[in-house]
């Protein structure tokens, strides 16, 4: 049966069966209900043992206009709460972070109606869910523009085996930019186990990414088998950093103007800003500070990887939560 509401001429037809004596399971089969919800109406809306459809449906009208009653959370759930959403945690997440390592039931609803809720100043908990954007509409997919021996490779050739996102090494790689155009940060993730790499680059020049590319991936070279970037002017050295002397992988370039080709990568992107909002500058940021917060990233239960973590799943290891809930005990 579709779940909806009882209507004012719905309620005069159980008036009606009601005085033709017809219990509540005909009733409910006669006007298409769930015998529950005919129960429930009853119960609710009756008066002196009378079920009137008029009164009826004025008190269903003034019981929308009234506001659910909050979950009554306790202090050390509240607390709990509060500290992983300031250290960039969802609700969603804290939801299943209580469930398996407090054995707390909330639902994620409960826990935005907490932060949501105008008590004691819990409004300002809102500032630290992530940030809500407008889609944007997408642009016809357009080819490469390629010069002459350019032997770029588009991701419309990109193999179905990476499509699927069933095997570690397939890479997306942006780069951030710092206030001024100073810099910034070139940030890569894992496609199937969604780990993430960062560091910061004293500029966007080809040379400069190629280098630190290879710096920061070269001790899992073996583990790679593509990366799929876009046409910025900072991947021009592509050919140096998929050779041989490289990372010695499959490079794939997405069409122009086509980001949500590489989402994954750019919903990276969207959690490190929330760190590091736009106009910061990168220069200034603590190596060491950058260096905690990506692996706290690392570390975070995601929904995609059924509430296991980045780093449990890449490296197929005990998860964080797992070892310091087995030291507790």
């Amino acid at each position: 049966m579709t779940r909806r509401q009882l209507t004012i001429i719905e309620r005069y037809q159980i008036s009606w069966f009601l005085t033709m004596d017809f219990d509540q399971k005909e009733i409910a089969e006669e006007i298409g209900f769930a015998p529950s919800t005919i129960s429930r109406e009853i119960r609710r809306n009756s008066r002196d043992n009378t079920y009137d459809p008029d009164e009826a449906q004025f008190l269903a009208n003034v019981r929308k206009m009234l506001p659910r009653r909050p979950r009554i959370i306790d202090e050390v759930v509240a607390d709990f709460i509060e500290f992983t959403l300031k250290c960039g945690s969802v609700p969603e997440q804290i939801s299943k972070m209580l469930t398996n390592y407090c054995g707390v039931k909330l639902s994620t609803a409960a826990i935005y109606n907490y932060i949501h809720h105008p008590l004691e100043g819990r409004e300002k908990l809102a500032k630290f869910l992530p940030r809500i954007r407008k889609s944007k509409k997408r642009k016809n997919k357009k080819t490469i523009s390629k010069k002459p021996n350019d032997n770029r490779l588009s991701i419309a050739v990109r193999s179905a085996l990476i499509n699927e996102q069933t095997r570690f090494g397939d890479l997306e790689i942006d780069t951030i930019i710092s206030r001024g155009h100073t810099g910034g940060l070139l940030t890569v993730v894992d496609r199937k186990s969604l780990y993430t790499w960062a560091a910061r680059i004293p500029d966007h020049k080809p040379s400069t990414v190629s280098k630190k590319l290879i710096e920061m991936l070269g001790p899992i070279k073996d583990r790679i088998h593509s990366i799929t970037s876009d046409n910025g002017f900072e991947f021009r050295e592509w050919e140096k950093i998929s050779g041989k002397d490289g990372l010695d992988c499959d490079w794939y370039f997405c069409h122009p103007y086509s980001s949500w080709e590489r989402g994954i990568i750019e919903n990276t992107n969207g959690i490190i800003r929330r760190k590091y909002p736009k106009g910061t500058n990168f220069n200034e940021v603590d190596e060491k500070e950058l260096e905690f917060w990506i692996g706290c990233m690392n570390i975070r239960l995601r929904k995609k990887l059924r509430f296991l973590t980045p780093d449990e799943v890449f490296f197929n290891r005990e998860s964080f939560w797992a070892v310091k809930n087995r030291l507790r005990s």
